[in-house]
C-alpha cells in the first residue's frame, strides 16, 4: 500500500514542485503506514530510497538534487500528502507528446552499435543506464521496436550512467562496450539485453563474475574480455562522450529516446520508459510525415 502510494505520488509531482517543497521538510529513518492497523511494519529506509531514486530519475532530476537532505525532504512531503484527508488520487497522465527538435549527433556505425537497417533514413537513439530500473523496464519495448521497424530504422544505445548509480552503472557500460569492441553488433545486443535481464538495478549490479559469465554466453573469450574490463581507458572516454552528447540533446534522466530523420534533421524526443504504444505512435508519425512530403 504505502510503496504504491509513494511511487504514484512521487511520479505525479513536477520536478519544480519536488524541489520547492523539499527544502521545508525532514523525515526520520523509517516510514509507517497509518490507519486502523497500527501494527503495520515500518517501510525500511533502503526501500524508500529505491522508490525515491526511481521516481526522481523518471522526473529527470540528477546530481545535487539527490542530496541526502533533499531525499529526506521529498519523502516527508510525500508522507504529508498521503495522510491528508480528502487528497485526491493522482489522475492518469495523458499520452506523452514528443518534444521538438533537439541537438543530437546521428549514429556513427564505425564507433556505435547498430540494430536494424544500417543505412536507414530514420534513427532511434536511446540514452540509457544499465542500473536504471526504468531502462530495464524499457529494454523489451526497444527489442520489439527493432523487430517491427528494423527494415526502416537504425537503432543505437548510448551510455548515460546516472551519478547516483555509481561505479556499478559505469562498469556495466564498460562491459557492454567491451562486448561491442570484441564482437561487434552480434555480441553487443545480446550482451546489453543480458545486463538488463540480470542486474538487480539501483546500483546493486550483477553478481560477482556476472559480467564475465555473460561474455562467455554471447560467445566471447573470458580472458580477452577480462583484459578489456581491466584496461578500459578509451572505452571510458567514449562513455563520457555519450554522456556529453546526451547533455547536448537535453537528456535529464534515463531512458531518453531521440527519433531522428537524417534527411531533414527533424527530431522527436521521448522521456522515460514509455509504453510500446507511445514509441510506435511517435515513429509512425515521423514515417507518415515523410511519406506525405514525398508524395507532394
Amino acid at each position: 500500500m504505502i510503496r504504491d502510494t509513494l511511487s504514484t505520488l512521487i511520479t505525479a509531482l513536477s520536478p519544480a514542485a519536488v524541489l520547492a517543497v523539499a527544502l521545508a521538510f525532514l523525515l526520520p529513518n523509517t516510514l509507517t503506514e497509518t490507519g486502523a492497523d497500527s501494527q503495520t511494519p515500518a517501510l525500511d529506509r533502503q526501500t524508500v530510497r529505491e522508490i525515491v531514486h526511481e521516481g526522481i530519475a523518471e522526473a529527470g532530476l540528477t546530481g545535487a538534487a539527490l542530496d541526502g537532505r533533499m531525499e529526506q525532504a521529498i519523502i516527508a512531503f510525500i508522507k504529508s500528502r498521503a495522510s491528508e484527508p480528502g487528497t485526491p488520487a493522482p489522475q492518469d497522465k495523458a499520452p506523452p507528446t514528443p518534444q521538438g527538435n533537439v541537438d543530437v549527433e546521428p549514429i556513427d556505425s564505425a564507433t556505435e552499435p547498430v540494430a536494424g537497417s544500417l543505412g536507414a533514413r530514420y534513427q532511434l537513439i536511446v540514452y540509457s543506464d544499465y542500473e536504471c530500473p526504468f531502462c530495464k523496464r524499457f529494454a523489451p519495448t526497444l527489442e520489439t521496436v527493432i523487430e517491427r521497424y528494423g527494415e526502416r530504422l537504425a537503432v543505437t544505445l548510448r551510455d548515460y550512467p546516472l551519478p547516483f548509480h555509481g561505479e556499478a552503472a559505469i562498469r556495466e557500460a564498460i562491459a557492454a562496450q567491451c562486448a561491442f569492441e570484441l564482437g561487434g553488433d552480434a555480441a553487443f545486443w545480446p550482451y546489453s539485453h543480458g545486463l538488463f535481464e540480470h542486474t538487480a538495478s539501483n546500483a546493486q549490479g550483477l553478481p560477482d563474475g556476472g559480467q564475465l559469465d555473460l561474455a562467455v554466453e554471447v560467445g566471447l573469450e573470458r580472458a580477452v574480455f577480462k583484459d578489456c574490463l581491466e584496461s578500459p581507458g578509451e572505452i571510458r572516454a567514449g562513455i563520457e562522450a555519450d554522456r556529453a552528447s546526451g547533455n547536448a540533446a537535453g537528456v535529464r534522466g534515463t531512458p531518453t529516446s531521440v527519433l531522428l530523420d537524417t534527411r531533414t534533421g527533424k527530431t522527436n524526443l521521448l522521456r522515460g520508459a514509455q509504453p510500446l504504444s507511445a514509441v510506435t505512435s511517435a515513429l509512425d508519425g515521423l514515417l507518415s510525415e515523410s511519406s506525405a512530403g514525398a508524395s507532394k
